[in-house]
C-alpha cells in the first residue's frame, strides 16, 4: 500500500491542477500501484498509475483551444479524423479567435458554437446524424456544414452552429445562404455545371 495524501493538489503544465480521489491497487496485471485522479478545472476523473503523479498528465477535456473548446475522447486516429477536425478547428477559430481573419464576421458578430460542439468528440459523432451526410460523404471537399438554412429567422449574432441547427449543403449553396434566404428549394449548380434546384427533404 502506498502512502496517499489525498488532500494535496498536483498542478500540471497544460491541463490545470488535479488530486488523487481513490487508491485502485495493483490492477490491469500491473506491478504498480494505480490510483484515480480528478481535474479540478473540468472534474474530469482518470485512472493512472501512482508513479506518474507529478508529470503533466492530459485532461481531454482542459479547453486549451482558443481557451473554450477541447479533443474529447475516442476520437481515432488522426487520419481518420483530420478532414473534420480541420473544419471544426477552423469553426472554432472564426468564432472564438480574434486574430482570425473571419472573425469580424463570425465570433465578432455573435455566432458562436454550442458547448456540446466546443467538445470536438462530441462534433465528431453528431455531424454523421446531421440532414445531408450521406451526400457529404460521397463528396466530402465539396458540401459544407451549413448553419444559416435552418436560422433564416434568427439574427446573425445570435446564430449558432449546433447539432439542431445546422445542415450539410453544396458549397455553392452555403455560400448563398449567408446573404439570401430560401423556402423549400435550394438553387445549386452541379458537377457538370447545370443550376438545378434541391429540396430539402433530399438532404435527409
Amino acid at each position: 500500500m502506498v502512502s496517499i495524501d489525498y488532500e494535496k493538489i498536483y498542478s500540471t503544465k497544460h491541463y490545470g491542477d488535479y488530486k488523487i480521489i481513490k487508491y485502485l491497487g495493483y490492477i490491469n496485471n500491473d506491478s504498480r500501484a494505480w490510483v484515480r485522479i480528478k481535474f479540478l478545472h473540468t472534474g474530469f476523473e482518470k485512472d493512472i498509475r501512482f508513479d506518474c503523479i507529478g508529470h503533466d498528465i492530459l485532461d481531454p477535456y482542459y479547453p486549451r483551444i482558443h481557451g473554450v473548446a477541447c479533443l474529447g475522447e475516442n476520437i481515432g486516429s488522426r487520419n481518420e479524423y483530420k478532414h473534420d477536425y480541420d473544419r471544426w478547428i477552423n469553426t472554432v477559430s472564426r468564432c472564438y479567435n480574434s486574430n482570425d481573419k473571419d472573425y469580424p464576421n463570425y465570433g465578432g458578430s455573435g455566432v458562436r458554437m454550442s458547448d456540446e460542439w466546443l467538445i470536438f468528440s462530441n462534433y465528431q459523432r453528431d455531424i454523421q446524424t446531421i440532414p445531408g451526410y450521406r451526400f457529404k460523404q460521397q463528396d466530402p471537399f465539396n458540401w459544407a456544414l451549413d448553419k444559416d438554412y435552418l436560422q433564416q429567422n434568427v439574427d446573425k449574432n445570435n446564430k449558432i452552429y449546433s447539432k439542431e441547427t445546422c445542415v450539410w449543403v453544396p458549397k455553392y449553396i452555403n455560400s448563398k445562404l449567408a446573404v439570401n434566404t430560401f423556402k423549400d428549394e435550394l438553387p445549386y449548380v452541379d458537377k457538370n455545371g447545370n443550376r438545378k434546384l434541391m429540396q430539402m427533404y433530399h438532404l435527409v
